[in-house]
């Protein structure tokens, strides 16, 4: 059961990593990430979770 919902709980959280990203680009009084190299590590790790969490949920649902 984790192995089915370990990809929907990366996606998610990964969403959330970009929300906080955007909400720190637009209002820099939050500061939620403070070092630019960090924010883009950070933007860069989540896309790829994402990808890789969409890819592994698709190749899930063809195995079922």
């Amino acid at each position: 059961m984790i192995r089915r919902a370990l990809p929907h709980l990366c996606l998610v959280i990964s969403v959330m990593i970009l929300v906080f990203y955007g909400i720190d680009r637009v209002n820099h009084a939050m500061n939620f990430i403070g070092n630019p190299v960090f924010n883009t590590l950070l933007l860069v790790y989540a896309l790829l979770v994402i990808a890789l969490s969409v890819l592994a949920i698709v190749r899930d649902r063809r195995g079922s």
